[in-house]
């Protein structure tokens, strides 16, 4: 018995972005203390700010694991 292609997708979007979050999480990190430099601010992210980061990063999961199916 095979799973359905959507099963597969979201696995596969899921995986992918499981391992590509340290390096987004970095390039965010470093995005975040140059900006903050450019606007001689101090770079403080509180917890609620990257709570909300994560849940949109899986929200953009979720629409990449749904758009697989359109590419297959």
């Amino acid at each position: 018995m095979s799973l359905p292609l959507d099963y597969w997708a979201g696995l596969f979007a899921g995986a992918r972005g499981l391992l590509s979050l340290p390096l987004l999480a970095g390039l965010l990190a470093l995005a975040w203390v140059g900006i903050a430099g450019l606007l001689r601010r101090k770079a403080r992210c509180s917890r609620t700010t990257a709570g909300w980061l994560f849940v949109a990063y899986s929200v953009v999961l979720l629409f990449w694991g749904a758009t697989f199916l359109r590419m297959v």
